[in-house]
Order: structure tokens, then sequence, then C-alpha cells
């Protein structure tokens, strides 16, 4: 049973100005915190890259998915090797090389851009703050699933696709321009919010439970 949202409330200028310094103040934090541990962060998100990687590139062998400094600019850089495969109407042999990469900032980002929203988002409690946090975790990891997995390996079916002169359209590819055009702030923002109206049910469902 839940309690129904809280009612929302008209945001005052003062409250709309501290969420505003709120979200600037966590953001570069969090900003001067990756300078220092955003590889030790995407470090840990590499296993479950790898884990998602091997389902969706069936048609690969995965060689090696690692953090490398590629113009000088650190990036995830992801190799395949392919095994024998049809792809639209030509036949792919086994055993060529394919090596795609994508920023590490990108994974970064989406820390950034979630922890700064739930954190700046006002709470009538500090109790539904803290669970405003909690539930944006699992977001945070969710959507780190749907970009970089995803774009590494619409990287990899669009280096194939080109050359082999290939027209056919692919959803990996698809959804590949779809992050690198704003998708992936819009995923960010999408997630907060849905960890703010999580917190929102939870709250008011316990005070609902309380009474």
């Amino acid at each position: 049973f839940c309690g129904g949202p809280i009612p929302p409330k008209i945001m005052t200028q003062p409250a709309l100005l501290k969420s505003t310094g709120l979200f600037v103040l966590a953001y570069l934090t969090l900003l001067v915190a990756s300078l220092f541990l955003g590889n030790t962060y995407v470090q840990t998100l590499l296993p479950l890259y790898r884990w998602e990687l091997n389902h969706l590139a069936q048609d690969y062998q995965l060689q090696s998915l690692v953090i490398s400094e590629i113009h000088g600019e650190q990036s995830i850089t992801l190799t395949l090797l392919t095994k024998y495969f049809v792809l639209g109407r030509q036949v792919i042999p086994a055993g060529i090389s394919i090596s795609c990469s994508t920023l590490t900032g990108h994974a970064i980002q989406h820390l950034l851009l979630i922890v700064s929203l739930v954190v700046a988002w006002p709470t009538p409690a500090l109790k539904q703050k803290f669970v405003q946090i909690c539930l944006a975790l699992p977001f945070l990891l969710l959507v780190e699933l749907l970009d970089i997995p995803f774009v590494l390996f619409g990287s990899a079916q669009d280096l194939m696709a080109s050359s082999l002169a290939s027209t056919e359209s692919y959803f990996s590819i698809m959804w590949m321009n779809f992050m690198n055009g704003g998708g992936r702030q819009a995923l960010s923002i999408f997630a907060a919010m849905l960890a703010v109206i999580g917190s929102r049910y939870c709250y008011s469902t316990s005070k609902s439970q309380a009474a």
C-alpha cells in the first residue's frame, strides 16, 4: 500500500537559490574528486561492463577492456576478435581484430549529474534526502550499464558495417548515436528524477504508516 506522492510545493526564490547552490557545490566537489578517483570509479565498473559485453557481443571474442590514454584523454578501450558470423549479407571471417573506445568522462558524467541532482533536490526532511540518495545508486548503476557497454558495442558494429559499406540499420548503432547526441545527459536526469519520485513515495508511505 502506498500513501501517494507528497503534493508538490511552489519553490520560493530562496529555496531555488539554495538548491542551485547545492547542485553547483555538489557537482564541483565531485568533479574535483573525479580528477583523483575517476579512474578508480571506472575500474570498479569494468567487470560489469565485461559481463554485459560478453552477452551483447556474442559474435565476437572479447580480447580486452581497459582504461588507456588516447590523444591525451583517458578512455575505455574495447578490443574484440570476430568469430565466424554473417552481418547483413556479408560473411565475416573469424580472427578480425576491432578496437574502439569511449571517454572515461562519459561514465563519470553520470555520477556527477545524478548524485548532484538528488543532493540538491529539496526535501521536507533529512530522512527523505537520505532515501533519495540511496535510491539514486541503483539507478546510477543501471544508467552506467545502459551507456558504456552499448556505446562500445555500437561503435564496434559501426566500424564493421562501415568497412563493409553496409546500409542496414542496427539498434546498437542507433543507441550509440542517441547517447552521443545528448541522450547520455537526458538519461542521467531521468534516473535522478526516478530517485526523487521514489523517495517521495517511500517517505509518504512511512508517514502514513506511522500515523
